[in-house]
Parts: C-alpha cells; sequence; structure tokens
C-alpha cells in the first residue's frame, strides 16, 4: 500500500508493455493503464477515494519532452449503469512520479485533491515540480466522451527509470469511470558520448520546474 498526505492508496503493478512509434522528430512510447471507477462518496475532502499504480518504460534513456494522457470519460454506478451527475472529467486529479520528479494534471475547481492534501492551485503546485491544468477544464468536460491532454516541457528531462507510479483521485463526487486511457511518454532519444554512459546512471532526473496556470 501507499500512503499520499495522511490516505492509503490502492497499490496495483501494471506490467504491460510500451508501444514505440516514431514521426522523425520525436518518439511516442504509448502505455496502456488500467480501468479506474470512483464510486459515490461525498464531497468532503476526507473522503477523496485514491489510487495508485505502476507503469514499465523503455529502460533507454532518453529526453523526455512532454506527456500526453488520453482516456474514455464515463458517469455510471457500481453496477455499470449510466448516472449522469454533476461531474467534470476534469475533476480528475493525477500525479505521475518518476524516479522523484513529480508532474500533476488537474482541473481548476478542485485541482489535485487528496494528492495535494487540499484543493487550492497554491496547494497543487507545491505538492509536485510540474503542475498543469487539463485543458478540458471545467464544464467543457461535462459529457461523457474521449478527452485528450498534452503537455510540452520548456526544456527536456532526464528520463532513464522503466519504473514509474501513477497516482489518481476523484476531486468532486464519485460514479465516474476512466477506460481506455493511456500515457505517452513523448521522447528524443539519447546517445551518449564516451564517457557519458556512467553519468545517466547517477542522474534520475534534471530539468527545469515549470508553473503552469
Amino acid at each position: 500500500m501507499k500512503s499520499i498526505h495522511g490516505l492509503t492508496a490502492v497499490a496495483v503493478i501494471c506490467v504491460v508493455a510500451g508501444t514505440v512509434s516514431a514521426d522523425g522528430i520525436f518518439e511516442y512510447e504509448i502505455l496502456k493503464c488500467p480501468d479506474t471507477f470512483f464510486g459515490a462518496h461525498s464531497t468532503a475532502f476526507g473522503d477523496d477515494p485514491v489510487t495508485g499504480y505502476g507503469l514499465l518504460a523503455e529502460p533507454n534513456p532518453s529526453a523526455l519532452v512532454g506527456i500526453r494522457v488520453e482516456f474514455n470519460y464515463d458517469e455510471v454506478d457500481a453496477d455499470g449503469n449510466p448516472f449522469l451527475d454533476s461531474s467534470w472529467a476534469s475533476d480528475l486529479g493525477m500525479v505521475l512520479n518518476l524516479d522523484g520528479f513529480t508532474i500533476g494534471f488537474g482541473g481548476t475547481f478542485r485541482n489535485l485533491g487528496a494528492l495535494a492534501g487540499g484543493y487550492s492551485f497554491a496547494e497543487a503546485e507545491a505538492a509536485v515540480d510540474v503542475y498543469d491544468i487539463w485543458d478540458f477544464n471545467g464544464s467543457q468536460s461535462n459529457d461523457p466522451g474521449f478527452y485528450v491532454h498534452e503537455f510540452m516541457f520548456d526544456d527536456f528531462i532526464l528520463f532513464k527509470p522503466e519504473f514509474f507510479w501513477v497516482d489518481m483521485t476523484d476531486t468532486w463526487n464519485g460514479n465516474t469511470l476512466y477506460d481506455a486511457m493511456s500515457i505517452t511518454l513523448i521522447k528524443k532519444p539519447l546517445i551518449p558520448a564516451p564517457g557519458a554512459a556512467a553519468l545517466f546512471a547517477l542522474v534520475g532526473l534534471a530539468g527545469t520546474r515549470r508553473r503552469c496556470a
């Protein structure tokens, strides 16, 4: 089990081989994620459900230049029946932990919620190295459907670990399903010069911290 700000997250290790493609500029490593359902809960802070899982990535050192998150959003009850309510797709709070370098995604209504210890933008910013607002923020994500968010760094960060952790929470009142989810690592290959290979063995992640309003 993994503890986040005093809350307990269900740990699921998702061992899925990534799909790698390239367009001549970037490499795209697509990692499939398990379906995640958040049951009905109150909007009180302590009731935010939290879940987490691990993903395996290609072991080759790369310059990570961006992240793309895609998923299908639906509003259903625990039996899978349609349950239209006041939730938005952007009520999802997500934090990616890349060997200690953290990237958070959330909506401006309640931001990262339990993953940040509070609902404010300032708390979300303080909880992670990089915080970005979903491209489909707020009421524009009211309807069930397919949503895509892409974040590009101002500069790259060195990406070495094969394994990284994903934490997710529902910041509103639940009965929400996030399925067909994938996380795409947008990378540029690195070919270390002689003598630099040892550096990659020591460097986990490095890069500029960016705050996004």
